[in-house]
């Protein structure tokens, strides 16, 4: 496999982390997260991942949390010498908050190797959420850089 993320060749793998995430112009977000995330390789190259994520959310004084489940499928393709890998997912959110499954973001993107150890990750993610008064959809495009070490 060409995708510098080892964890993407497991067929298991599990994480767990402490999330700290600031704002400007609002408190500061605290989140225990935890992670679970088969990957089951299939004929023609092709790997779907099915990434479960559970947070817990301390940030208001109260405890809320969130489940979060994301399938995802890729396939690397090589042009020549280069190796690329197209990916689509679909994420939905379960969040305590609101007692209902309240988001769905599909997304389209693809991983780029640019040196031995860094690789981006352009996206375009659609945000449907119904979980506040009034529901939201929010287009995206982003970027990820990853650096592996």
């Amino acid at each position: 496999m060409y995708d510098l993320d080892e964890s993407k060749s497991r067929l298991l793998a599990f994480s767990f982390g402490y999330r700290y995430l600031p704002s400007p112009d609002a408190p500061a977000v605290n989140r225990f997260v935890f992670q679970a995330t088969p990957n089951f390789p299939v004929k023609g190259g092709f790997l779907f991942s099915d990434r479960n994520r559970g947070e817990l959310n301390l940030s208001s004084g109260d405890l809320t949390w969130r489940c979060r489940n994301k399938l995802t499928v890729q396939r690397t393709v090589a042009i020549h010498s280069y190796h690329l890998t197209p990916f689509g997912s679909v994420e939905v959110f379960y969040d305590s908050k609101y007692h209902k499954w309240s988001s769905t973001d599909p997304y389209a993107g693809a991983r780029f190797p640019i040196r031995k150890h860094t690789q981006i990750e352009p996206y375009y993610e659609h945000e449907n959420n119904t979980g506040k008064k009034h529901p939201q959809q929010i287009e995206a495009f982003g970027l990820i850089l990853s650096l592996y070490f």
